[in-house]
């Protein structure tokens, strides 16, 4: 009975001291990891400091294209020769120009080992908006921007309102509409039949386009099935020598009112 009791007093010791190695063992290798990573991170941080104080790295050129906005720019992102182009923060930089109204888009790239180059797209007219108030050129995104050595090459918009040097929020609709109108003029090739020189767009339910003397009616609904329609239309009027004063496009089918000069 005394022999059964040591080896059972035997046996829990040697379970209590596995749990103990065990332990200690787990122990050790989270130490290890532990140091492991410290080291890591130590030797990073020593090679971070030591990439930041080379000279080679140091920012001695910016590139600008458009070449005439360079003294602009460079004042705008605030950068001085000598920073480490390493660690230059491009989406701060590119933040900083995106907020020059003029600017559409910007692509910066570092090249190493001390050059950047930053390429700005600027924004073009492409409307003019007309109002009792005013008369302005606006892009695609509804952005008021200069205006262009021959304005009257330009569609002559009425029926949207300016604000801050933005179309309002309201009328963001009514660009999107222009786009889809502009889109299908040019894919139908519109313009060889009917030139579009004024378009209203106050009312979206009747949207006249205006090439100074006849007038053709559209809504926002199947547009491109509307110049579908048109080009026909326009094609059979000049090939009958029909005079018309306007076209209606809003109904299911395409009506064409005669002038009544003719």
């Amino acid at each position: 009975m005394e022999e059964k009791t040591k080896e059972r007093i035997k046996k829990l010791k040697r379970e209590v001291w596995n749990k103990r190695i065990k332990k200690i063992k787990i122990f050790l290798v989270f130490f290890i990891f532990l140091i492991f990573f410290f080291g890591i991170y130590q030797l990073k941080k020593a090679i971070l400091y030591y990439l930041w104080n080379l000279e080679i790295f140091s920012l001695k050129e910016i590139k600008v294209s458009p070449s005439d906005l360079k003294p602009l720019i460079t004042e705008t992102i605030g950068l001085e020769p000598g920073k480490n182009l390493l660690f230059l923060d491009i989406e701060e930089i590119n933040r900083k120009i995106s907020q020059l109204r003029f600017v559409e888009k910007s692509k910066i790239k570092k090249i190493l080992p001390s050059t950047i180059e930053i390429e700005i797209t600027i924004r073009k007219p492409w409307i003019m908006i007309k109002s009792e108030k005013y008369t302005t050129f606006v892009d695609t995104s509804g952005i008021v921007v200069s205006p262009p050595e021959l304005p009257e090459n330009y569609w002559k918009v009425k029926g949207i309102e300016i604000e801050n040097f933005s179309v309002i929020d309201s009328d963001k609709e009514k660009i999107d509409v222009l786009k889809e109108i502009e889109k299908w003029y040019n894919f139908f090739n519109i313009g060889n039949l009917f030139k579009i020189v004024e378009i209203d767009i106050s009312n979206l339910e009747k949207i006249i386009l205006s090439d100074g003397e006849r007038e053709i009616y559209v809504a926002t609904e199947n547009i491109k099935e509307k110049f579908e329609d048109l080009k026909i239309v326009l094609e059979e009027c000049i090939s009958k020598n029909y005079q018309w004063e306007y076209i209606e496009l809003r109904f299911k089918n395409p009506y064409v009112k005669k002038n009544p000069k003719f």
